[in-house]
Formats: structure tokens, sequence, C-alpha cells
């Protein structure tokens, strides 16, 4: 049984030294697409090599309607024929070039009867087309210029990422325990850090958002588009700094911080239930919330009759892991009696 045991513990902690390398090579993989990206599909407005733009108009029917989003790409050279995006007049234009010199060029819409009225030069030609997805431009728009409907949206990716794939691991001696168990949804004090965090996530958002529509309306990188990514990227670095730390309940007393570090977690058993196998004691509370994450199961929530003692179960395969609280001066229950 020893070596049995032993094993059990071994697999439990090769499973998260797995979920360690996982997670730094999913980082690296996502550096990786990030630059990948930056170098291909980057927009101009970043110094990228491409540019964006949705379809407006009737001009270059059948080839281009309203609402396709057409990426163009900067090149070396262009000739005629080829449909290009120009900047005129404050504008973007996306017409066929008819006529090409050294230094200008004119343009036409393939389905106008005439060329347009303008001689523009070289450097006004943002790229020649080199994709087209057929009305993903109407579902830009409507992201742009809807807040309600882009939030909906960031909102609705935001949650898919927190959904946990794997399907939870019960065993069955654990399965007979849960049984007389109910699930148990801890009551979070409020305080003016929740606030605090719910203000940072709308500036987070707000700043997305206007990003998003800095880059849709071509603007220059510098200033508004490096200060408004600098929100961003302050207000998520504090939303997750500020995130942890109530999560694991660090403004909160025993046994409270413990309850709402474990919240997704926990299952309310009764203290009077035994626990059958060997049980090792663990000092920390992430270090069983890691143990649960890792092997994917719930943790048992036991109460002593006089509520002077909290216990936090793992039960694995064949080994329990235990954390032990006591209700820290404010929150014992006799202090609370006193008062």
């Amino acid at each position: 049984m020893a070596n049995y045991q032993l094993a059990s513990r071994r697999l439990l902690h090769e499973r998260a030294r797995r979920r360690t390398r996982r997670h730094w090579f999913e980082f690296l993989a996502l550096l990786g697409l990030l630059g990948i990206w930056y170098v291909t599909l980057a927009p101009s407005s970043l110094k990228g090599p491409v540019t964006y733009a949705v379809v407006s108009g009737h001009s270059m029917e059948p080839s281009l309607y309203t609402g396709d989003l057409v990426v163009v790409r900067s090149q070396s050279e262009y000739h005629v024929g080829d449909t290009v995006l120009t900047s005129v007049m404050g504008g973007l234009v996306i017409h066929r070039i008819v006529w090409i010199s050294k230094h200008s060029v004119r343009t036409k819409g393939i389905n106008n009867d005439v060329e347009d009225t303008w001689t523009l030069p070289l450097s006004a030609i943002l790229g020649k087309q080199e994709f087209v997805f057929k009305q993903v431009g109407s579902y830009l728009v409507q992201l742009r210029t809807n807040p309600l409907v882009f939030g909906s949206f960031a909102a609705t990716v935001g949650a898919l990422m927190l959904i946990d794939p794997r399907r939870r691991r019960v065993s069955d001696r654990l399965k007979t325990i849960l049984n007389s168990a109910e699930k148990e949804i801890p009551q979070i004090k409020k305080n003016y850090l929740n606030s605090f965090l719910v203000g940072l996530y709308v500036l987070s958002a707000a700043s997305l958002l206007s990003t998003g529509i800095l880059l849709a309306n071509h603007a220059n990188f510098y200033p508004r588009m490096l200060l408004s990514l600098s929100g961003v990227v302050v207000s998520i670095i504090a939303f997750e700094v500020l995130g942890n730390w109530l999560a694991l309940g660090k403004d909160l007393k025993e046994p409270d911080r413990s309850i709402a570090a474990f919240r997704r977690h926990l299952y309310r058993v009764d203290s009077r239930i035994e626990i059958p196998g060997q049980t090792k004691p663990v000092e920390k509370a992430l270090e069983l919330l890691k143990l649960a994450e890792v092997a994917n199961t719930p943790i048992l929530h036991m109460i002593s009759e006089d509520e002077s003692v909290h216990q936090f179960w793992v039960v694995t395969d064949d080994l329990n892991y235990l954390y032990v609280v006591h209700p820290e001066p404010e929150n014992h229950p006799k202090a609370k009696h006193k008062k």
C-alpha cells in the first residue's frame, strides 16, 4: 500500500509539473503567435505591414461589396490593374489603377463610368489588395458603433476562456462522501476594494474599446493609440493583481480567507463523517488549492460543532490532503457572542 500511495503522490506532482510546463509552453506559443501576427498582419497604425478597410459604396461591384473587409499590403511597386487603397483628402478609397507613372497614379472604380477626378502621388497608396473577407466588415462596424454589442462579445469570449474543459475526477470513495454533501456558495463580503476592482474592469473594457475604434479609424499610433494601449495594459495588470488579492481572501480573516480562496471548489460535509485512507497535512491554503486544481477534484469543508476548527480536505484516489484553520479572534463564534 505504501508503494502505491507513493506512486499516486508522484503522479499528482508529475501532473503539477506538466501543468506548469504546459502554461509556459502556452505563454511562449502566444508570444510567438503575436510576433508572427505583428510581422505579417499588424495594422499600419501600429507600424505593421498591412492596412484594414471596410468597403462602403457600390463603385467596386461586383468585385467588392459594402461590408466587405479588405486587407491591403504595401508593395515596392504597383501596376495597372492592381486594386489599391489610397488616402484621398483625409479619407480612404479602394479603386483600381488605370494609369501610373514614376511619381503619380490615377484610379477608377470598376463599376464607375469615368475615372476618378484626382491624380495622386504614389505615396498616397497604402497598399495592394491581398485578402477580402466577405461581409466581415459589417460585423466589425457593429462592434465599433455599438458598445453594448462589443461588451457582450468581449464578455462571451472572456467567459469561454474561464471554462475548464476537463471533466471533474471523482473516485468511488469520494463519490460516497459527496452523496451526503452539498455545494457551498460562500457569501463574500463586499468592500471598497471590490468596487475598485469593478472600476478597473470598466476601465480596461473602455480602453480596449477605444483602442479598437482608433484602429478602425486608422488613427496615428502616437499619442492617442499609445495612451489607449497604455490604459489597457495598466488596467489589466492592476486588475490581475487586485483580483488575485481578493480571490485569495487577503483582505479577510480566517476562516473567511480560506473559504474565499476555495470558493469555486467547496462542498460542505458533516463533521461526523469519517474520511478513510492515509492523510497528509498541508500547511498553506495555496498548496491545497493547487492540489485540488491539478487533481480536478472538489474541496470538502468540515466545521466542528463549536465552530472552533475548519477542515478542508482534498481526497484523491488513495491519499487525503488536509488543511486546518482556526478562526481568528474577530471571526470566532465566542468573540462574536461577546460583542
